[in-house]
């Protein structure tokens, strides 16, 4: 059987997806899988275990060419040649975890006959479903969205093998057998209804499937690092920035905390995109050189991953970082939060914490505060994650 998943962007939203890969593969017996995404998802699905083949959804590039009327002879047959890509693979279906019309029109037109997704999400996109699960508000603040994808998995798995079985059971007088179940695989009739955290599929340490860091990436990356770097011991990772101005905790709070943090023997690293450059520099010399290493800029997102096997700890926004380390077994994660939604979004597995002042506006899901005092992040003390971070190094201990 082979099945596409189109879940193209953003980072923490693949991240949290990846488990839909981990959860097929365990329950299809031989299944291939393949994965659509945009060019900035692609290093955490090269090479990753879960995963058999990756078609890059250029969305950017296309774009640009289509701004000049000469670029649009050179869009429409790049695009043409990309599905007939996705066609050539003969999918048994697709599974639209994206919830747009971008991602459901590319799942009706890689041929899949049969579609999935969730009822409820935005732009239409269900109508292009022939399978949709309804999971009642599914933008609501009371379960994670990995869950929310771990449902919907189950319901593509339990109905795919059940269509199998089905036609099977129509051809076995022809003389054809019902394929065989690997050990541990579930069968149809074991699917149904069954709980997202029955022992039949994994612990939470294989949940998340993820690419292995190339030998030259971790020596850049010990590299940077420094020969006074030791794995595991006091090593905490800072994630300040993000997209949205409603998920950055104020400058000064990074800085008050990491020099708490510093008091108590922890070396900070500082991690984040480009655009962070400046902000990070200004939380690095805050806290004071001799307890920052500031790597902002100068990571990959494999090199990342790396990171995060040998710390122990991180406290970030709500960006995708973040929910990288939280997917990397034995790092401890702290999320701090200001307009999205905690519970659904935070950092997912029983080991890691968010927090958040709990505001009545909260969440609001706004890139920009409605009341214009982003106060959900403005008021919450460096003190108060001070606490909650101490609190999750303390249980690492017990």
């Amino acid at each position: 059987m082979r099945v596409l998943i189109v879940k193209m962007s953003a980072l923490g939203d693949i991240i949290h997806s990846l488990p839909v890969a981990a959860r097929l593969k365990r329950l299809i017996p031989g299944l291939e899988l393949d994965w659509l995404v945009e060019p900035l998802g692609l290093p955490l699905l090269q090479d990753n275990p879960a995963v058999d083949k990756v078609f890059v959804f250029e969305k950017k590039k296309w774009w640009q060419q289509l701004r000049s009327v000469s670029g649009l002879p050179a869009t429409a047959g790049e695009f043409s040649a990309f599905v007939g890509k996705l066609r050539s693979r003969n999918y048994d279906a697709a599974i639209d975890l994206q919830g747009l019309l971008k991602s459901s029109l590319l799942a009706y037109f890689s041929g899949a006959p049969v579609r999935f997704g969730f009822k409820g999400t935005r732009e239409g996109a269900e109508h292009l479903l022939t399978h949709r699960l309804d999971v009642g508000d599914y933008f609501g603040n009371t379960e994670h969205v990995v869950d929310l994808n771990l449902r919907l998995a189950d319901y593509a798995a339990s109905t795919l093998l059940k269509l199998v079985s089905e036609k099977l059971g129509i051809e076995g007088s022809a003389g054809a057998e019902k394929p065989p179940y690997s050990e541990g695989a579930a069968k149809p009739e074991d699917l149904i209804n069954l709980p997202v955290q029955d022992p039949i599929y994994m612990d939470e340490a294989g949940l998340f499937p993820l690419p292995e860091t190339r030998a030259d990436e971790l020596a850049e990356l010990q590299s940077k690092l420094g020969s006074s770097f030791v794995p595991q011991l006091q090593n905490l990772v800072f994630i300040p920035g993000t997209t949205w101005e409603t998920k950055i905790w104020p400058t000064e709070k990074w800085i008050e905390l990491g020099r708490k943090c510093a008091e108590s023997g922890w070396r900070i690293i500082l991690v984040g995109g480009p655009a962070e450059q400046l902000m990070n520099e200004r939380i690095a010399t805050g806290i004071g050189a001799a307890q920052t290493v500031n790597l902002t800029g100068s990571t990959s997102i494999r090199q990342l991953i790396a990171l995060f096997r040998e710390v122990r700890f991180v406290v970030g926004a709500d960006t995708g970082p973040l929910h990288l380390a939280a997917a990397v077994p034995g790092c401890r994660v702290l999320g701090v939060f200001g307009s999205t939604p905690m519970r659904r979004n935070g950092p997912y597995g029983s080991t890691n914490r968010g927090i958040n002042l709990n505001l009545d506006c909260q969440p609001c899901f706004e890139k920009k505060c409605p009341l214009g005092t982003i106060a959900c992040l403005r008021d919450l003390q460096a003190i108060q994650v001070y606490q909650a971070f101490s609190e999750l190094a303390s249980s690492a201990q017990s």
